[in-house]
């Protein structure tokens, strides 16, 4: 690139600041689509599942007086809301809790822990570690209630009938030798992962272990979902995704869903999930592996990245947002 040239580049950019105002780009967002034409604070909010206020709060700077600049990232999603499991550090009554469930899965076989249940049966071979927020019947429905009510305060007497004294921060017995595998197979036939996400479809048959700062509408975008489908799949993550639990399995597919190829107007099948802002004339793709980056895909099929990153405006000037599993236009008509 000639200097002349960088510094025409330079002069378009900072034009474009200027028209729009100073947006600041905060640390801490994790999914950052480019705007396309026509698309301004309100639009933007309503195809990305957040209200208009959090849009604003997640770019400051930003004038929603006027269209946003196209191609330009606008941030969509903070990192803060996919949230570690909570550990069993501290006692306290689950029921009064205030977190969700999501308890981490059960120990097969293994030597009965410190931290247990009082009168817990000395049979017991399978554990669970009760969460903040948790009630007996969320613990059975977690382990698709493969033992009764019953069965679960026999083997925890002290839990009492009303399941008032149970205990977070403390194991409780959730199976005896004999007892159900607890990967049963549910209804639907597909063996579910755990652990899941406090709320997921019954007929889910496909899982992704959600990473810690990952947020709804990258895994949404990843996926080849919309967010409205993962919310919907995975209700207890809430309108604006902050029951979004890390270190746990959300739902990604349900059974007789199918991530259908698109055929844009070009007439080209194109495959899915692709790259936020993919441009529509596009014929080749490529499927991004981890650990690609922008400069080492544009060498490998002979482009500029200059040209890469026009054809997938999403993925941002640094290619900071170029997401592994989906696909990357390499050549346009």
């Amino acid at each position: 690139m000639t200097p002349r040239l960088l510094l025409s580049l330079l002069c378009v950019v900072v034009v474009g600041v200027a028209a729009q105002g100073t947006l600041v780009r905060r640390n801490g967002c994790s999914f950052s689509p480019a705007a396309e034409d026509g698309d301004d604070c309100v639009s933007m909010a309503e195809a990305w599942g957040i209200e208009k206020e959090q849009f604003v709060r997640f770019n400051p700077g930003v004038n929603c007086g006027i269209l946003l600049q196209v191609g330009r990232e606008y941030c969509v999603e903070w990192a803060a809301v996919a949230t570690p499991l909570p550990s069993s550090a501290a006692a306290s009554p689950a029921v009064q809790g205030q977190g969700e469930s999501g308890g981490a899965p059960a120990q097969q076989g293994a030597s009965v822990p410190e931290l247990t249940q009082p009168g817990i049966t000395p049979s017991c071979v399978r554990y669970h570690d009760v969460q903040s927020g948790e009630d007996c019947y969320a613990i059975k429905a977690k382990y698709h209630h493969v033992f009764s009510l019953e069965q679960f305060y026999a083997w925890n007497p002290a839990v009492g009938k009303d399941c008032r004294a149970l205990w977070a921060g403390y194991r409780v017995c959730i199976g005896l030798q004999g007892t159900p595998s607890l990967h049963t197979q549910p209804p639907n036939g597909i063996e579910t992962p755990f652990p899941t996400q406090p709320q997921i479809a019954d007929n889910c048959n496909g899982f992704y272990e959600v990473k810690v700062g990952e947020g709804c509408a990258a895994i949404a975008a990843a996926k080849g979902i919309t967010v409205d489908q993962f919310r919907h799949w995975n209700p207890s993550v809430g309108k604006t995704c902050t029951g979004l639990w890390a270190k746990a399995n959300a739902c990604v597919s349900v059974v007789g869903h199918e991530p259908s190829a698109t055929k844009p107007r070009n007439g080209i099948t194109t495959p899915q999930p692709t790259q936020a802002g993919m441009v529509d004339n596009c014929k080749e793709f490529y499927e991004v592996q981890p650990g690609d980056n922008c400069w080492e895909i544009s060498r490998r099929h002979g482009i500029d990245m200059l040209k890469f990153i026009e054809w997938n405006h999403g993925v941002g000037v640094g290619c900071n947002a170029l997401m592994a599993y989906a696909h990357a236009c390499v050549r346009v008509l």
